[in-house]
């Protein structure tokens, strides 16, 4: 009888693709769009027309979707 280890079950549970959030800085054309997260710069791709300062969700280096601007409050306790 196999058993199934617990940590590969974890990690199939896990997304294989990565996603990020991140604003539009510059639009260079050809369907190349430089992006800027919290921590870094990325150029990645764009299917889709996008504008400079742009929330976007980007997915494998490709911008999947443009997010909407919603309000943002941090609380500390």
């Amino acid at each position: 009888m196999a058993t199934i280890n617990p940590w590969q079950k974890f990690q199939r549970l896990l997304p294989k693709s990565s996603y990020y959030r991140a604003t539009v800085t510059n639009v260079i054309g050809d369907g190349l769009v430089e992006v800027q997260t919290q921590d870094s710069q990325y150029k990645v791709s764009s299917n889709i027309s996008v504008t400079v300062n742009a929330l976007v969700l980007v997915k494998d280096d490709v911008i999947v979707q443009i997010l909407p601007e919603l309000p943002y409050a941090r609380v500390e306790v």
